[in-house]
């Protein structure tokens, strides 16, 4: 069923209000992106990289992206 069809319900107003609480979960994501993006460019600085926490933090950042592309495709099924 997915989020849509739990969140949404029938009622035209809790269909609003599911979408704010998107809109701020994607915001929130969107933060956590650009965070994960600047470390990964401060650890590319050092001299002496750490490979794994740079695996890790671009590990995270792809579960991250991932989570903002489900979520927007959430939004934009609730539009249409």
């Amino acid at each position: 069923m997915g989020l849509h069809g739990t969140l949404m319900g029938s009622n035209p107003e809790q269909g609003e209000i599911a979408s704010m609480s998107i809109q701020a979960q994607l915001s929130e994501l969107e933060q956590q992106h650009e965070a994960l993006e600047r470390e990964i460019k401060e650890e590319l600085a050092h001299l002496g990289t750490n490979t794994l926490k740079l695996s890790e933090l671009k590990r995270r950042k792809l579960q991250v992206k991932d989570e903002i592309e489900r979520l927007r495709h959430e939004v934009e099924s609730t539009v249409h």
